[in-house]
């Protein structure tokens, strides 16, 4: 039978009775090195990119609520990871960008919609640590560690009484525009 599996494979085939194996989920060993992997560098970008727009658009000025809820993430992110003790020491950046995150919703977040407006300076510090300090954070974990970094956020956020806000689901004023 081995034999005749190696000659079907060596042709690009497999016996009738093979093809339910397609069908089956992932094997728990390709999981497990999935999980065990550090993130590549085009996922890392994939956060990192898009928060250093938001944060170029909170220095010129131009932010929007978009750009503040992908900064929230961050930091929601970032403190579970920070929780997870894989990464460790940037609990005070982290801090530091939640407060900064607070005040300036509550400047700019009015009944009327969001308003951009300039930042202070100790702000925009804080924010631009926040990126920097995250993207380190994710060139040290794995995949799985991210993945459970960001549903622990999530249930946090859940659980004191917040919304979790899917991104792709916001549309800003240059979106409609």
């Amino acid at each position: 039978m081995n034999r005749q599996l190696r000659r079907l494979a060596a042709k690009g085939k497999q016996p009738e009775w093979m093809k339910f194996v397609t069908d089956l989920p992932e094997s728990p060993v390709n999981v497990a090195i999935r999980n065990a992997t550090k993130l590549t560098t085009p996922e890392i970008e994939h956060y990192i990119v898009p928060s250093r727009r938001a944060v170029e658009a909170f220095r010129v000025g131009k932010g929007n609520f978009k750009d503040w809820l992908r900064l929230c993430t961050l930091v929601n992110v970032g403190m579970a990871i920070e929780d997870g003790g894989v990464v460790k020491g940037f609990r005070s950046d982290l801090k530091a960008a939640l407060n900064a995150l607070e005040e300036i919703s509550t400047r700019q977040d009015s009944p009327t919609g969001w308003k951009p407006g300039a930042l202070r300076a100790s702000e925009l510090e804080a924010i631009r640590m926040l990126v920097v300090a995250h993207d380190f954070q994710l060139r040290q974990i794995s995949y799985g560690e991210h993945q459970e970094a960001y549903r622990l956020a999530t249930a946090r956020v859940k659980s004191d009484g917040g919304e979790v806000i899917n991104l792709k689901n916001i549309q800003t004023v240059e979106q409609l525009a």
